[in-house]
């Protein structure tokens, strides 16, 4: 609150004696001179001006000085300097730090997104060995740290998302599964969490088969689809086997698609009839192992053509 305070700026003596009451290295006293200036000038109209513009600049200098020490670039130093000046009261922790990257990020491409871009892979590198080595976090968390930064930037999820990551590729290490099933469960953790396990040792079986990549990725995408659909299915008694019957029909209908030339549309008919002829009301007048073939005419019917 503004209380048009009569103090008067700090002499240059008593800066520097304030400064020496610090803990700052004696290179950052210029610093803490000029930005106290700065600062003073900010708050000379509320009440304290002085304990104000003081604590701003300690506070400040704290994430500034922090920023040199790890080796990062004048303007991402500057910018840290004010996420730390404008909290006040922020101190240094993991948590604090990703808000902090997260200020800075946001800072620095606005003052200059040449800049940023130009700088951010050697910033969000330094930053990545910090973190490695002060917080002694080991290469598995270091590994979904950097990939979500690197994706998405700093944000407050950040941690909870890259610790239940990490837990969960340590997890499947511990039931004996490999690095690629471990690393794929991690991935699946915060979008399917309950099925993830479901989804990865399916994908681990398919590839055991020999499939094809491509058809493992969109088989397990429209598996994992039909496991978040709501809905009278979503009530069906046993869903990992029920969806994993609706993907393999579509799988059925997909392959011949691609065979002929036909477009993803035919796949998703094709499952439909291919299901209802698989499940009939009544006992079919033809043997279950021509229901495939039997699907194919009935969809190709409704394309105008025939096998």
């Amino acid at each position: 609150m503004k209380e048009n305070s009569t103090q008067k700026p700090l002499s240059k003596e008593e800066i520097i004696a304030e400064f020496a009451n610090t803990t700052f290295d004696a290179r950052f006293a210029d610093f803490f001179y000029d930005r106290y200036l700065d600062e003073f000038e900010v708050w000379e109209d509320y009440d304290n001006p002085n304990e104000m513009a003081l604590k701003c600049v300690k506070h400040g200098l704290t994430w500034y000085a922090l920023y040199k020490k790890i080796g990062h670039h004048e303007q991402w130093c500057k910018a840290a300097y004010e996420f730390g000046c404008e909290g006040v009261q922020i101190d240094v922790s993991l948590e604090n730090e990703l808000e902090c990257m997260a200020e800075v990020t946001e800072r620095v491409e606005s003052h200059s997104k040449d800049l940023f871009i130009s700088t951010r892979d050697s910033e969000y590198a330094k930053h990545f060995e910090h973190i490695n080595k002060h917080y002694q976090k080991d290469g598995i968390f270091m590994f979904f740290y950097s990939e979500y930064a690197k994706e998405f930037g700093f944000d407050r999820d950040m941690l909870d998302i890259v610790s239940r990551k990490t837990h969960a590729y340590t997890d499947a290490i511990e039931r004996l599964k490999s690095e690629d099933f471990a690393s794929y469960y991690a991935t699946l953790i915060d979008y399917n969490s309950e099925q993830a396990w479901i989804i990865a040792e399916l994908r681990e079986r398919l590839q055991k088969e020999g499939w094809d990549e491509d058809y493992i990725r969109t088989y397990l995408h429209r598996y994992a689809d039909g496991l978040e659909e709501d809905g009278e299915e979503r009530e069906h008694p046993d869903i990992p086997a029920y969806w994993e019957e609706k993907v393999d029909a579509f799988m059925k209908g997909w392959d011949y698609a691609r065979k002929h030339n036909l477009d993803i549309k035919f796949a998703e008919r094709f499952r439909d009839i291919y299901l209802n002829l698989a499940h009939p009301d009544e006992i079919p007048d033809y043997p279950f192992s021509e229901t495939e073939n039997k699907a194919i005419e009935e969809t190709l019917k409704l394309y105008g053509k025939s096998i």
